[in-house]
């Protein structure tokens, strides 16, 4: 029995690593000691080893242990006697493995003194009795049961002991791990309500309580009990039945592993209430609704599932719910339940998430959901064209299962290489752990489980948004989380820089079934289950409004003022509880409103001072246009996302201060506040959606905070505080806007972010920037055909519009390129089809701050395209991204790399390196050692206005190439 516990006892502590909260973690020398203190002794560092008797024991300062039985014949040893006292000092602990060859051992007779060691280290399957000596203050016995001395813990039921029935008593309240494992005769438990824990974790085990009790027919599960521990009721093949309490939040992997209550359904297995495992051949799995929970690895090794869906009914989702990084081709999963954890989806293959409830709480982790999943097929092999310079990656895949994998691990990145040994192919980990590629998905499972429960730490870190290319990368493409508009599916992506689709709302019926109007001003817009009033004569409106909560028997779930702009009443609403949305989704605007006033049953909305929040306070909903209690608005803490159109319009305040904690600003969130002069953003804050602060005509005092590092199109338009320079718009160290949509003569050296903004003919990102927004180049402005990127990143979706870019020249040759095909585009539009040109079309992105999949709406079938060519060095990770993307790439010449005045690193002299040395000698730009040497042309050990004169001459005598001059 020793074996068989200490195998599932070691998968329960890996596999169950993240349900570790529910669990008490103590010292491994775990002791059911009366007092606390006593956990205080540990068998580390011996004086001395030697035998007495049959008994092998460690000598320690003060105490000693029994570390084995030393006799030519273990497995005939029946019955063995702890002493009380070993060379003048007591003898308080059994180790562990101390009898596992005992196989016939019969009876065990523990000293007073024991106070230290475990069952499931202890126990061997031929024990028929434990007994303790009366005087011992930490265990006794009762009924041939082994108990703490407070009967506050049941300790062990000797396995051949005959017990047929146990009725625990009053005063237990925890069950130890593996205590009636491989009772075999045993039928029936009665657990009172007062057991809090059933094999919760003791030193290195967990689980395993009634493993192997395969005549256990009945037993209730404690009321109040929260969470069922690994292989609890494994084997259990005689129980028919059994309940799960409501109280129960989490079961962990294995917990009924062959047990006779397990119900198959269409593939999934169930137990009462729970799916706690699947058959390994299911392609689809639909948990069925009723269902409670899911439980740790209820899907692993499943190598043929697509698709999995929890419902609404799903309350409690386990982490590692379904775990296999290898070989689990899931690619869609439908989310309907109320919540979802980090680490329940461990598979590299999911392309899509639906997240269908609006208000489902996701842990605010990057690994709830991962954000690429990785292409079975890789590009494995590419080939030099000999009659050109252009390397041509052959679009032509091969198998290749056992290429190297990346995973996202909260906020960090795990490597699992790949590596060929005179023992075959082997997979490393990056801490040097190891494993065959010959493993099952349950081993595979295991040991990344057990490394990422290693570096939990990796949680304490800032987010990482992307993963750059390296050349350990397989070809990723973006998992794109869908999820209803202004919902927390939408806000983690905006975070976690996810790829967001809108779930379009299902429409039952077209338009209202009935529109209503009241002669008090008030109209409704009724439907088949809710209603939204609509302020709309302002001339039979009171100053003071409240909405009802139904009308025509439908509650009144929406509001929005329709009042004319220039009425002269400003109203002070009344909302019910029932409201859940103010303002029309697809609008923002300004409104007539002074004062909110929301009902305190309100579960959605709540308001204080007049200022609209959601209830848990984490947004900022709406301050009314014309609020006037105050000029200077300081925002209540907590609030983590400024919604869209929050502050639209507002009329008379002047001052805004943002608390700490604030994340995201979202579009137009405080656009035409023509009064507004200040705003205190927080170091805390991370993105400002498009046209956040637009046409807000007197904003001087604004920073922008170093934490931000995402600015969208058009959220500085015409604000005060927006400062020119060679026709871009600065705010401290951010580019913002192109004022005439026309090429920047330069960028500013120091620039340190590129907002989305609009570029001319060319773009060239100097090496200060660090911050690229994503979608940078907006679609409106995508006339320009070459890039140059000194930067020493590029981010998601930096150059996704960049429809006319026939080149990018990246001379950073550890540029760190964000995976995903979107990065870079493959083709620019040489001719377009269409009767305008696509530079008129709005932007790809729906709504403007997330982030999208490439739709291929900026092309038809009439469009003459041809591939984009990458520019880089050799062995640079630009080659490394056009080798995994199949893209077109050119190398860069290295040895003319800074030579006779090529200022910018593209092999050539040109109009390009003219202005650079025309910039560094006015001050505007600085040059590197290697660039000052080469823009001294004349010889004379300086770079100066004689130098410029000879750049003149040379870009003039050189030939044109490739359209650079």
């Amino acid at each position: 029995m020793k074996k068989i516990i200490s195998t599932l006892a070691a998968l329960s502590v890996v596999i169950g690593a993240a349900a570790s909260s529910y669990a008490p973690v103590v010292p491994v020398t775990c002791s059911f000691a009366a007092e606390a203190e006593e956990q205080a002794y540990i068998f580390d560092n011996p004086t001395r080893s030697f035998t007495e008797g049959i008994l092998k024991f460690n000598l320690f300062t003060g105490f000693a242990s029994v570390t084995g039985v030393v006799t030519d014949e273990p497995g005939s040893v029946e019955e063995i006697t702890v002493p009380e006292e070993i060379n003048g000092v007591p003898v308080i602990g059994i180790e562990a493995n101390a009898f596992a060859k005992c196989t016939a051992l019969k009876k065990l007779e523990l000293s007073k003194n024991i106070r230290i060691f475990n069952w499931a280290e202890t126990a061997v399957e031929s024990i028929e009795e434990v007994t303790v000596d009366e005087d011992s203050e930490y265990f006794t016995v009762s009924d041939g049961i082994l108990y703490s001395r407070d009967m506050s813990t049941l300790v062990a039921c000797p396995p051949k002991s005959g017990i047929k029935e146990v009725r625990v008593p009053e005063a237990t309240v925890e069950i130890a791990p593996f205590a009636f494992s491989l009772c075999k005769e045993l039928e029936k438990v009665e657990l009172t309500d007062n057991i809090r824990t059933i094999g919760a974790m003791t030193g290195d085990f967990k689980g395993g309580a009634f493993y192997g009790c395969e005549s256990l027919s009945s037993i209730e599960l404690p009321k109040d009990l929260k969470m069922i521990e690994s292989f609890t009721f494994a084997g259990c093949s005689s129980l028919k039945e059994l309940s799960i309490p409501e109280s129960v939040e989490y079961i962990a992997a294995d917990a009924f592993k062959d047990c006779g209550c397990i119900e198959n359904v269409n593939g999934i297995h169930y137990v009462d209430s729970w799916a706690v495992g699947s058959d390994k051949d299911i392609e689809t799995a639909d948990i069925r609704e009723g269902t409670t929970g899911t439980a740790e690895a209820t899907f692993i090794g499943t190598s043929q599932l697509r698709t999995l869906s929890f419902p609404a009914s799903c309350k409690h989702i386990c982490t590692y719910t379904i775990m296999g990084v290898f070989n689990i081709p899931l690619e869609r999963v439908d989310i309907y339940s109320p919540a979802f954890p980090e680490r329940a989806l461990v598979c590299m293959a999911i392309k899509e998430i639906y997240v269908h409830d609006p208000d489902c709480v996701i842990t605010d982790s990057s690994a709830t959901f991962l954000p690429y999943w990785t292409d079975q097929l890789a590009l494995t092999d590419y080939t030099d064209d000999d009659d050109t310079d252009v390397k041509t990656i052959t679009r032509t895949v091969t198998q290749n299962n056992s290429s190297s994998i990346k995973k996202a691990l909260n906020t960090a990145l795990v490597e699992i290489e790949e590596e060929e040994t005179e023992n075959g192919l082997i997979y490393k980990l990056d801490d040097g752990t190891t494993f065959s590629a010959d493993s099952t998905p349950e081993e595979i499972s295991e040991e990344i489980a057990a490394y990422m429960e290693r570096n939990k730490k990796a949680t304490k870190q800032a987010p990482r948004y992307y993963a750059p290319v390296k050349n350990t990368s397989r070809r990723k493409f973006d998992t794109v989380i869908y999820g209803h508009r202004g919902s927390t599916a939408e806000d983690y992506a905006l975070k976690y820089r996810r790829c967001f689709g809108v779930i379009e709302p299902m429409n039952v019926t077209v338009g209202p079934k009935l529109y209503g109007q009241s002669s008090s001003g008030l109209q409704y817009l009724v439907y088949d289950d809710h209603a939204a009033a609509v302020l709309s004569d302002a001339s039979k409106l009171d100053n003071e409004v409240t909405v009802p909560e139904e009308v025509q028997g439908v509650p009144v779930t929406a509001f929005w003022d329709d009042t004319p702009e220039n009425t002269s009443k400003k109203f002070k609403v009344h909302l019910p509880k029932t409201v859940r949305s103010i303002d029309r989704e697809e609008i923002t605007g300004a409104n007539n409103i002074r004062y909110y006033d929301i009902s305190e049953e309100n579960p959605y909305l709540c308001s204080v001072d007049g200022i609209v929040y959601s209830k848990d306070m984490t947004k900022l909903v709406r301050i009314p246009s014309f609020y006037a209690k105050s000029e200077d608005i300081v925002i209540q803490d907590g609030v983590k996302v400024v919604c869209p159109g929050a502050g639209y319009g507002l009329e008379y305040v002047r001052d805004i201060v943002l608390p700490s904690g604030v994340e995201i600003i979202k579009d137009n969130a405080f656009a035409y506040s023509k009064e507004l002069r200040a705003v205190l953003l927080p170091d805390t804050l991370d993105i400002i959606g498009p046209g956040a602060f637009t046409m807000c005509t007197e904003l001087i005092d604004v920073t922008i905070p170093d934490s931000v590092r995402h600015i969208g199109y058009e959220a500085f338009k015409h604000t005060a505080g927006v400062k020119n320079w060679n026709g871009g718009g600065y705010i401290g160290k951010w580019l913002v806007e192109n004022e005439n949509k026309n090429d920047l003569s330069a960028i500013k050296d120091d620039t340190e972010g590129i907002a989305t903004i609009s570029f001319g003919s060319s773009v060239t990102i100097p090496r200060s920037v660090t911050k690229i927004s994503w979608e940078m180049t907006n679609i409106s402005g995508n006339g320009f055909e070459r890039a140059d990127v000194y930067s020493h990143v590029i981010e998601c979706d930096a150059f996704k519009n960049a429809r006319a870019m026939k080149d990018i020249y990246i001379y950073d040759p550890e540029c760190e390129i964000s995976l995903g095909e979107n990065t870079i585009p493959a083709k620019y539009i040489v001719k377009s089809g269409k009767e305008s040109n696509n530079s008129s079309q709005s932007a790809v992105t729906a709504s403007g701050l997330t982030r999208t999949t490439d739709d291929g709406t900026w092309s038809t079938g009439k469009d003459e395209l041809d591939d984009v060519v990458i520019h880089g060095y050799k062995g640079s990770t630009a080659e490394l991204y056009a080798s995994l993307y199949g893209r077109k790439f050119v190398a860069l010449d290295s040895e003319l790399m800074y030579k006779n005045g090529d200022l910018n690193g593209d092999g050539y002299l040109s109009v390009a390196d003219l202005v650079s040395m025309k910039l560094y000698l006015t001050g505007k730009k600085e040059f590197t050692e290697e660039q000052f040497k080469s823009a001294d042309l004349n010889g004379d050990g300086n770079a100066d206005v004689f130098d410029l004169v000879s750049y003149r001459k040379a870009v003039l005598a050189q030939p044109q190439r490739d359209g650079i001059l």
